[in-house]
């Protein structure tokens, strides 16, 4: 008897919490596309970026390599705001950057995008 008592408390939490309303705002805090940070490296890994400057209001970054890399063999590591997507992968290995590259960063929730156009000189 406590058995079915039992099962019957908990299939009536069940319902009651299926049916719940769940009212939350997303922080706004969390709800940026922004990138903060971006390294240029080498073949070997060796660090091959010279300078970056990041304008986060235009959605671009200008770097300037060390003398003597390859502009088109660079792997990119990029510090951007948690928990975003990023359009297309940047963990694609070595890449050619002799030709500027767009990403797409998009927040936690979809609810910002920001297009970000890196170029490499």
């Amino acid at each position: 008897m406590k058995k079915n008592i039992f099962i019957l408390v908990a299939s009536l939490w069940c319902v009651f919490m299926a049916c719940a309303k769940v009212d939350f705002e997303i922080d706004p805090v969390y709800e940026r596309a922004e990138i903060t940070g971006v390294e240029l490296y080498n073949q070997n890994l060796n660090r091959a970026d010279q300078s970056a400057s990041i304008n986060s209001e235009a959605g671009t970054i200008s770097i300037v390599l060390r003398g003597g890399e390859d502009i088109t063999r660079l792997k990119m590591a990029v510090t951007a705001s948690t928990g975003v997507t990023i359009s297309p992968s940047m963990s694609a290995g070595l890449q050619d950057f002799s030709q500027p590259k767009t990403y797409t960063i998009t927040s936690p929730n979809g609810t910002v995008t920001k297009q970000w156009t890196i170029s490499v000189q």
